[in-house]
């Protein structure tokens, strides 16, 4: 599990389960300093494994001035992939706790799961597909979770409501009394506002680099304190609320 002091929020990868044992950048050229606080570990990586982000976010959770929105911002291989957001009312005084991609939210065309696969090298590659995979290279094998707070401003639109035919709450007065149903009202549908995000405050940056096992013991890297040994896969029960957030409990993972 990687953790950041002082700040009360933690990230982990899930990988058959269970969350991988995380291991410590040992070169000198990596111990780099940045005005984020940042933490990075390596994990293994093993072919056809299915992975998942995990975090967990204190229900202390600090939020600067102004600001009233934690976003967690995840990006796999240099694309971002997916984020989430938690409303500072949303934590009510317990610990919020996701997975993504969720285990619980299946549909058409949404990512099911992650997985590791090899890279296939390609031999008398053209000169152009050398230089396009120079860049995706260095992207690959990479997964970052980037946090931010922000405020949550709406935007009025100025524009008058516009009804399509069926959802129109206008009727004809002929068709009206022609019908026997006693029809007096009908649904509209109330679509989400628009919001601007403002007043953004940097908070943290999670990243994983993953690799073989073999890579691993090559760089003679150490495994970090902090990795868990706990099994995730049904150890917690999940809860959705009518605004589509997750409540996970926690309690089996004590």
């Amino acid at each position: 599990m990687a953790i950041i002091e002082k700040v009360p929020l933690s990230v982990s990868i899930v990988t058959e389960g269970k969350e991988a044992d995380e291991y410590d950048f040992c070169h000198k050229e990596e111990q780099v300093q940045y005005e984020v606080p940042t933490v990075r570990r390596f994990i293994k990586a093993q072919s056809g494994s299915e992975y998942s982000i995990l975090y967990r976010i204190s229900p202390n959770f600090p939020f600067k001035n102004g600001t009233d929105i934690l976003i967690l911002r995840i990006y796999v291989d240099g694309s971002l992939f997916d984020w989430k957001s938690i409303r500072k009312s949303d934590l009510g005084g317990s610990e919020c706790c996701g997975q993504v991609p969720s285990r619980h939210t299946k549909s058409q065309g949404q990512v099911e799961a992650l997985v590791f696969s090899p890279v296939q090298p390609i031999e008398d590659a053209s000169r152009q597909t050398v230089d396009e995979d120079i860049g995706r290279v260095k992207r690959m094998g990479s997964i970052q979770i980037v946090v931010d707070t922000w405020k949550v401003e709406l935007i009025k639109d100025p524009k008058p409501s516009h009804f399509s035919p069926s959802s129109s709450p206008y009727v004809a007065q002929e068709a009206l009394s022609k019908s026997s149903r006693g029809v007096t009202h009908t649904t509209l549908y109330k679509t989400s506002r628009s919001v601007r995000l403002t007043n953004r405050h940097k908070v943290a940056v999670f990243r994983f680099r993953y690799v073989s096992s073999e890579s691993i013991e090559r760089r003679s890297m150490k495994l970090n304190s902090q990795a868990p040994d706990r099994i995730t896969s049904q150890a917690y029960k999940v809860t959705k609320r009518p605004d589509g957030n997750e409540v996970i409990d926690l309690t089996g993972l004590e």
